[in-house]
């Protein structure tokens, strides 16, 4: 059997990992929930490793690179190169992917772990079926709750409408972002029933924002996305 693991996905600008405290403070808050017991984890030891796969996988030269951080329960935490990226920095994506609404619950209360990813997948199958690409998430009371794993939220009348969700270091500085950017922000809880309303639909993870393009075959902009993005990277470079 495959072990079990909590994760987080670092973005690197220029080879320096953003916001690594708060990643790190997540991932030890994650495996002690998941795990039911202190685990160590050591910042200088993860910073040490970063420097490593930076310089192997010469991500100095990179404007934007991924490092993802995993914890098992034996305390062993891995580090993997996740690649670069063609953006630069917190960025909105070019893909403006279609989605349906789905219904299924992840586990562990939503956390970042390695089964979550697994329950992510097969709802992207059953999304194929339907004919679109990804699943928005919605519980047994039909809130919508996330994409790909990631919180979801909404652009309704200058208004960022985001539902509560576990914390979430791209979800905070989102947030942080709409209100920069002078948005009404509401961390309230939307039905599938809301969704004809809104007039866009998205996510902030470690690459930036993704727009959908569609829901349940209704088009979204991806106007106020866009804003959010730049002001996320603004914010991340103070």
């Amino acid at each position: 059997m495959t072990e079990m693991y909590v994760y987080q996905t670092l973005h690197l600008r220029s080879g320096h990992p953003r916001f690594l405290k708060e990643h790190l403070n997540l991932l030890h808050e994650d495996a002690r929930e998941l795990f039911n017991c202190p685990i160590q984890i050591s910042e200088e030891k993860i910073r040490r490793e970063i420097d490593e796969i930076v310089t192997k996988e010469k991500y100095r030269s990179a404007a934007t690179s991924f490092i993802r951080m995993a914890c098992y329960e034996s305390g062993r935490i891995v580090l993997t190169p996740e690649g670069r990226s063609l953006y630069e920095g917190y960025a909105l994506r070019s893909l403006h992917p279609d989605a349906v609404t789905v219904d299924y619950k992840l586990p562990m209360h939503d956390m970042p772990t390695s089964a979550s990813e697994a329950v992510t997948a097969e709802a992207r199958y059953a999304a194929r079926i339907r004919g679109a690409e990804l699943a928005l998430r919605c519980d047994r009371n039909g809130h919508c709750r996330s994409i790909e794993g990631h919180p979801v939220a909404a652009i309704y009348q200058n208004r960022l409408i985001a539902p509560p969700a576990r914390r979430n270091v791209e979800r905070d500085l989102m947030l942080r972002a709409a209100r920069h950017l002078a948005l009404t922000v509401a961390e309230v809880h939307f039905s599938r029933r809301d969704l004809p309303r809104f007039e866009e639909v998205l996510w902030a993870d470690h690459r930036g924002i993704t727009a959908l393009g569609h829901i349940d075959g209704l088009p979204l902009m991806s106007l106020t996305a866009e804003k959010l993005s730049a002001a996320m990277e603004l914010l991340a470079q103070e």
